[in-house]
């Protein structure tokens, strides 16, 4: 039986800032290797009789992948929300709108704390969405969905192949002297410390995505695609492409922003402050 809890109605205010990133940690991303025999270091092996290490489970990587492409929906939904001023719950996600997951799969996400979830209590006609909170995973047709801060920094996690790439959080300098980017949307400045590197005269919804998603996230070294998918556009040639945007007519070279190899990811590069 559903708790009747408080339920979010409205819009947020214009200055009302996001952060996703918090300070969440970074959960690792899960190992990808192959399951092979082994006596090495097992004193219940006599006789150096092989032990078996066991090899990833196909069900659990299947389930993986379907979250994983939850967790992408979600996302592309919660950066529009930023980009737009509004509350995520604005653009959550009905259940009927999640792809291929099954109900296993959200509870799973729910239970880790990677999305929240509310049943949609919307009148017909209303002009503004209206949720009822839930305290357990009891699903039904009205529920909806949005990612949370620690789901942002797991889908970074697992769409990394690097170590290097593992959602820390980018700075420059030395010392007490270390900067963080800062992307401003409301100016349309991306700073570093009190440098200006590049100001946007005009509007550029898929740059700005990208650095709504480096903002949100806390500057880890690699953010995932953020755009929104599209059937009819190659993702990876418009990411591509809009990397090198953001490249050009940079004020001052201190930030540079490249593919991680995959298409599927954007890596950040700082260089050194000049003193």
């Amino acid at each position: 039986m559903l708790n009747q809890k408080q339920s979010y109605t409205g819009e947020l205010s214009e200055n009302r800032s996001f952060n996703a990133a918090g300070t969440l940690g970074v959960i690792t991303a899960p190992s990808t290797g192959h399951g092979q025999a082994t006596t090495n270091g097992d004193p219940a092996a006599p006789h150096g009789d092989p032990v078996f290490q066991a090899g990833p489970d196909p069900r659990k990587e299947a389930s993986q992948s379907r979250q994983q492409a939850v967790l992408r929906r979600l996302q592309s939904a919660y950066l529009m929300a930023i980009q737009m001023k509004r509350d995520p719950w604005d653009f959550a996600i009905e259940i009927s709108d999640v792809g291929s997951a099954d109900t296993s799969d959200l509870r799973s996400l729910i239970y880790k704390g990677l999305m929240e979830h509310r049943a949609e209590t919307t009148s017909q006609g209303s002009p503004r969405r209206t949720f009822q909170n839930e305290t357990d995973v009891m699903l039904s047709s009205r529920s909806c969905f949005i990612i949370t801060p620690q789901g942002i920094r797991t889908l970074v996690a697992w769409m990394s192949s690097r170590p290097e790439s593992d959602g820390t959080q980018a700075s420059v300098g030395t010392g007490d002297h270390q900067q963080t980017p800062v992307w401003d949307s409301n100016r349309r400045e991306l700073r570093l410390g009190d440098r200006v590197v590049k100001l946007f005269r005009w509007p550029a919804q898929n740059q700005e995505t990208i650095l709504n998603a480096f903002q949100a996230q806390g500057w880890p070294a690699m953010i995932a695609d953020p755009l929104p998918q599209d059937p009819n556009i190659c993702a990876k040639r418009r990411l591509h492409d809009t990397i090198k945007c953001l490249n050009r007519r940079r004020i001052q070279k201190l930030i540079k922003f490249r593919g991680d190899g995959t298409g599927r990811g954007v890596k950040l590069e700082l260089m050194p402050l000049e003193t």
